[in-house]
């Protein structure tokens, strides 16, 4: 790594050069890792000296080298978001508007340009004869000068044919929603806890799925853990889906209630800190899952605190016209499904040991309040998307909303048996996930119907910049 990094100073590959580097200095932090991980393991989960040292050595190295890969990583996805977000928004060679000198006009009727001076992207031609200027310009390149004397044309150049010029690079674009730019921070972290949430999501499902009681702390039964692992798997899609967006009123009924379950999940396993498996002692992979769990939770939570307060610094734009405003109809059921599980989840939040009993299902503390969790933000992005009333601001939470729905279905199907459905918990736990199974899917079709349709068609918002700009 030493000859590489060199090697690649030498040559002047800066960005080679701080990548061996990073995996450079990652491995001289192995071995005060590994040291350190053994004597945990030795005082805590209970294995002898030489097991807790090769386990230590493992992990350490593996974990460091990872972190070092992660971090190249990042690297190169902020450079990939920076340099699509720095591109003209609008081309015309891409949305196929034409200048307006290359509309059929009647030439009698149009007045005359001026005299040496070519449209920008029409370059004349050597026979055309324009003016005095024109000839003299014949003239040079038949004298062997080669180049082309075509000045381009100023926006100035006339009021009836402006030039059409997309935006400079990095240059702010106006959006037709208004508000703020999307920060490539808030980009990446969505596609960052996408990749931990599916990961995870799919562990906790599948090994739940199986009957197995999995997760960071000890449940008295596995549904309560795959439920969590559920939500998780679902959500995933409306947070790959973040990335496409360009303003952040676009993306915040999704992101905000991303926000409230990663603090929340956080101050949840260190409020039950006694009730996880690194504190209650277990099989090895358990425990460094629990670690995982509660060191991944804590680096997310403030990560996502620290995007928000920089997103919410930007300057804000004024907001455009709604394109796809809510009908009527669905804000009552909006309101009531919101409203719904914001208050099953404050109630399970704050007061677990009185509102666990209405859980259709055996609970423990940690259960009850992660739950609580997932609850009051899927009642805070319902009810946020009401606030909204655009559902053109709202098409990452309407991909979400379905996930979440149907991995919650399949999750409480698989351990149907263990639910009481008898009780006043089972139907209304199925009226709610259904709620929100049709709200994501009535979502959609009125946001491609409202596309097709509406004032503002879906790819119209660039053809709608360039004919401002022309």
């Amino acid at each position: 790594m030493v000859v590489r990094q060199r090697r690649a100073g030498r040559d002047g590959r800066s960005w080679a050069r701080e990548e061996w580097r990073l995996h450079l200095v990652a491995l001289c932090l192995a071995p005060l890792f590994s040291a350190t991980a053994g004597l945990l393991f030795e005082r805590y989960v209970g294995l002898d000296r030489h097991t807790a040292l090769a386990a230590g050595i493992a992990i350490g190295c593996g974990m460091l080298a990872f972190a070092a890969t992660a971090v190249v990583s990042l690297r190169v996805m902020f450079a990939r978001e920076v340099c699509k977000r720095e591109r003209p928004a609008v081309s015309p060679r891409r949305t196929g508007i034409r200048p307006r000198w290359h509309e059929p006009a009647d030439q009698s009727a149009r007045p005359n340009r001026p005299t040496g001076i070519a449209p920008v992207g029409r370059p004349r031609r050597a026979g055309r004869r324009c003016g005095d200027d024109s000839r003299e310009t014949v003239r040079r390149r038949q004298q062997g000068n080669g180049a082309r004397m075509i000045e381009p044309t100023d926006a100035s150049t006339t009021a009836e044919e402006p030039a059409v010029r997309p935006p400079a690079a990095g240059a702010p674009v106006e959006h037709p929603t208004g508000g703020r730019e999307l920060a490539v921070g808030t980009a990446m972290l969505a596609s960052i806890v996408g990749v931990v949430s599916a990961l995870t999501g799919a562990l906790l499902v599948v090994v739940n799925l199986t009957g197995h009681a999995f997760g960071a702390w000890r449940s008295p039964e596995s549904l309560s853990p795959g439920l969590i692992g559920a939500a998780m798997l679902g959500v995933t899609p409306g947070l790959f889906a973040v990335g496409r967006a360009r303003a952040w009123e676009e993306v915040r009924t999704l992101l905000l209630p991303l926000v409230v379950v990663l603090v929340g999940l956080f101050a949840v396993s260190v409020r039950n800190g006694g009730e996880l498996q690194a504190v209650r002692g277990g099989p090895l992979f358990l425990v460094l899952f629990s670690l995982g769990w509660v060191a991944v939770l804590g680096l997310l939570g403030l990560s996502a605190l620290l995007c928000l307060l920089r997103q919410y610094l930007k300057p804000a734009r004024p907001r455009g016209e709604r394109g796809v405003p809510l009908p009527g109809w669905s804000k009552p059921v909006l309101a009531v499904l919101g409203s719904a599980w914001f208050g099953i989840g404050a109630g399970l939040l704050a007061l677990p040991g009185f509102w666990a009993d209405f859980v259709p299902w055996t609970v423990g503390r940690a259960d009850a309040q992660a739950l609580g969790v997932w609850a009051l933000a899927l009642g805070i992005g319902v009810l946020g998307s009401l606030a909204e009333d655009d559902l053109r601001r709202t098409r990452p939470a309407l991909l979400a909303l379905p996930g979440v729905a149907l991995a919650v279905t399949v999750e409480l199907a698989v351990h149907a048996t263990r639910v009481h459905w008898g009780s006043g918990g089972g139907p209304a736990l199925l009226s709610m996930v259904g709620g929100l199974l049709v709200a994501g899917v009535t979502g959609r079709w009125l946001l491609a119907r409202g596309s097709a349709t509406g004032p503002m068609v879906e790819g119209q918002e660039l053809r709608t910049n360039v004919a401002d700009l022309t």
